[in-house]
């Protein structure tokens, strides 16, 4: 007969199922106790270890951002080199709203518990001579987090309650000191030119005359000269402006040049608008540059970078033939002093010109040049011939280095395109077995940037 193992449930059984459900919760609850506080503790270590981190990028920061300002004071206003360092020194060391960038801090420091301004010290500012250009020095400069501004560690001394010893300092506190090291690039863009006439002390006053020069050279000439002169501070160069009517040679040695319309145009497709027809505009721009007193209602220059694409003034054009007598006079007035002027590409023999069969042709800056007018200009009639001085660049105001921004103003392209292949544009690179830079060309305009230095190289 057929018996079935299934076991019928007892009356004792039906009794005694809560006590046992009643233990087993017991026995999982000093468990859960023990997985909250190891998850609480797990969250405030991690906390203290995320708040560190943060503090490093933060310091970091702020250490560019204030070098990258300071080393554009390498020049003084008139575009001269002048006790550079002492300038960079006292950029960083001056309170300015333009070095306000805040880190973490603590606790309780001042008025502010969890983040404060960074500061500086002189014995945060150092200059190491460059090997490969022993007339550049590297920048460096570190942003700190140390002694009494260290970050206090709330969590991470849990993991030593019940230790028998002192927990030592570094579990305490966190300290740390974040260093960058500067030097300067070829330049890639030349900001805008500030109205002309601003007080002494305003940003836009340290800026004045540090926008691009509306007279663009063209590249193939200018870098045959500048790569023969690699090892000199400067040389000197002759700019020849011709109209697409000259049928004079170009002297030998010469860099074929032409007058750029730099002036700000909105909208339109473009380039800074038409450069024929309307010499006015060049006029303007190039008063820009005349003493203050005489600038101060000219029109600022606008921004370029390498790829933007710039009409150039014939001097065949009847506008320029009829107001030719002030452009030269403008010329000639032209302080004695250092400019930004844009290279362009041109055909190799002379810059591409607006003509009646080919209107507003438009060069493509590939960089900037850094020359010097060593003496009063005394242009006559056209073709011109300008005598200046090419210099080693130091690091300019109002110039950046850098691949890869937004293109402006927006063309076909909508990025600046690569540092030609080879050349003086190229930017510099770090020598493994001297430990320094390659050196500066003479003639290129460069910009404080990042060094591709690393730190322990010395």
């Amino acid at each position: 007969m057929y018996r079935s193992n299934k076991r019928t449930a007892s009356r004792f059984d039906i009794l005694t199922a809560p006590a046992r459900l009643r233990s087993a919760a017991g026995s999982l609850t000093p468990l859960l106790g023990v997985s909250i506080i190891l998850f609480m503790g797990t969250v405030g270590i991690v906390t203290d270890l995320m708040r560190n981190f943060q503090t490093v990028r933060e310091l970091k920061f702020a250490a560019q951002q204030a070098a990258l300002y300071a080393l554009s004071f390498s020049t003084d206003m008139t575009g001269a080199v002048s006790q550079s360092t002492v300038n960079i020194q006292n950029a960083v060391l001056t309170p300015t709203t333009a070095l306000t960038n805040m880190a973490q801090i603590g606790p309780a420091q001042g008025n502010t518990f969890w983040s404060a301004p960074v500061t500086f010290a002189s014995g945060d500012i150092n200059f190491v001579q460059n090997p490969d250009d022993t007339s550049e020095s590297f920048f460096q400069l570190t942003a700190r987090r140390q002694g009494a501004n260290a970050l206090a560690q709330f969590f991470l001394p849990l993991l030593f309650t019940g230790l028998n010893t002192s927990l030592p300092q570094s579990i305490r506190t966190f300290d740390t000191a974040q260093t960058v090291e500067l030097l300067s690039q070829p330049a890639t863009r030349i900001g805008e030119g500030p109205p002309a006439g601003q007080s002494a002390g305003v940003r836009g006053a340290d800026l004045y005359q540090y926008a691009a020069l509306p007279l663009a050279i063209t590249y193939t000439q200018f870098a045959a000269q500048a790569q023969q002169n690699l090892g000199a501070s400067s040389f000197p160069g002759v700019l020849y402006i011709a109209g697409s009517n000259s049928t004079s040679p170009i002297p030998t040695g010469a860099i074929p040049s032409a007058f750029v319309n730099l002036t700000h145009i909105n909208g339109g497709t473009t380039y800074y608008g038409g450069a024929q027809g309307n010499t006015a505009q060049l006029q303007n721009l190039l008063t820009y540059f005349l003493p203050a007193s005489l600038a101060a209602s000219a029109t600022p220059p606008g921004m370029v970078e390498c790829g933007s694409q710039l009409s150039a003034y014939d001097l065949a054009d009847p506008s320029f033939t009829t107001n030719q007598p002030k452009i030269v006079n403008l010329v000639n007035s032209l302080p004695v002093r250092t400019y930004i002027l844009p290279v362009i590409t041109g055909d190799g023999t002379k810059p591409l010109l607006a003509s009646s069969s080919a209107p507003n042709q438009l060069n493509a800056v590939v960089g900037f040049a850094y020359v010097q007018f060593p003496q009063t200009q005394n242009l006559t009639t056209a073709p011109f011939a300008l005598n200046v001085t090419f210099l080693k660049s130091p690091p300019l105001r109002n110039v950046s280095s850098a691949t890869g921004f937004a293109s402006w103003p927006l063309g076909t392209n909508n990025f600046m395109p690569a540092p030609t292949a080879n050349g003086p544009f190229v930017p510099r690179t770090y020598d493994f077995a001297s430990t320094g830079v390659s050196p500066r060309y003479p003639g290129v305009a460069m910009a404080p940037a990042l060094s591709p230095r690393p730190l322990n190289a010395q």
